[in-house]
C-alpha cells in the first residue's frame, strides 16, 4: 500500500512538471516572437527614418524650382527622392533634344529618371535607353542648356507602402516592391510642415493598440527650402 501511495504521487508530480514545463515552454516562446516582432517593427522605423534624412539630398536647386518634392507622406506609405549622383554633360543640349550625351554612363539603366537643371529652370527626363555614353530620353529637353551650366542628376526614388496582405515593402526605384515586416495592420505617415517633422506610425495587426512610432527631421529638405 505504501509502495502504491508513493508511486502514484511520484506520478503525480511528474505529471504537473511536465504540464509545467509545457506552460513555461509556451509562454517563453509566446514572449519571444513578441520580442523579435518588436524589434523587427523598430529596424524597420529605424530603416524608414534613415532614409527619410537623405530625401532632399543634393536636390536643393529642383525641390526650389518646384520640379521635385523630396518626400511625399501618405496613410499607408511614403515616397522619398533624392540625388544618387552627378552626371556630366558632354555636349550642349538643344531644345526639342532626345537624347544626352554623357562623360560617363557606367551603372545607369532605362527607366532612371533625371533632372536637368540650369540658370532658374530644369525638367524632369526619364532615360528610356542607353547605348554607350548617350541616353534616351523621354520627354524631349524644353529648352537650350550648355555642357559648362547644366546640371544633370541621376534621381533614386524610395517607396514605402503597406501592401493587401499586411506587409511593408520597400521599393527602390522601379524595382519590385521588397519585404520588409510582415503581420501589420496599419501604417501611417504625416509631415509637419510647422515644425518640419515626419512622423511615422506602424501597429502589429494583432495587438493595433500597440504602436511604435518616431518622428525624424529632413534635414535635406529643410536646408532646401531655408536657402
Amino acid at each position: 500500500m505504501e509502495s502504491l501511495l508513493s508511486l502514484s504521487l511520484t506520478l503525480i508530480i511528474v505529471l504537473a512538471s511536465f504540464e509545467f514545463f509545457g506552460v513555461s515552454r509556451t509562454f517563453f516562446f509566446r514572449l519571444k516572437d513578441r520580442c523579435e516582432k518588436r524589434q523587427a517593427a523598430l529596424a524597420t522605423l529605424d530603416m524608414m527614418a534613415g532614409d527619410v534624412r537623405r530625401a532632399g539630398q543634393g536636390l536643393a536647386a529642383p525641390i526650389r524650382l518646384g520640379l521635385l518634392s523630396g518626400l511625399e507622406t501618405k496613410a499607408g506609405g511614403l515616397h522619398l527622392e533624392w540625388s544618387e549622383k552627378e552626371l556630366d554633360l558632354a555636349a550642349d543640349v538643344q531644345p526639342g533634344q532626345t537624347s544626352l550625351a554623357v562623360k560617363d554612363g557606367q551603372g545607369l539603366k532605362p527607366n532612371r529618371r533625371v533632372c536637368l537643371v540650369r540658370e532658374g529652370a530644369g525638367q524632369v527626363l526619364e532615360i528610356t535607353n542607353i547605348q554607350d555614353k548617350t541616353l534616351a530620353i523621354n520627354p524631349a529637353v524644353d529648352a537650350f542648356c550648355a555642357k559648362e551650366e547644366g546640371r544633370l542628376l541621376l534621381l533614386e526614388t524610395v517607396d514605402y507602402y503597406l501592401d493587401g496582405q499586411g506587409v511593408i515593402r520597400k521599393k527602390v526605384n522601379n524595382g519590385s516592391g521588397q519585404p520588409l515586416l510582415e503581420e501589420v495592420g496599419r501604417l501611417e505617415c504625416a509631415s509637419d510642415s510647422e515644425n518640419r517633422l515626419t512622423t511615422i506610425r506602424l501597429a502589429n495587426r494583432l495587438q493595433e493598440e500597440k504602436i511604435h512610432e518616431t518622428s525624424v527631421f529632413p534635414k535635406n529638405l529643410a536646408s532646401a527650402i531655408l536657402r
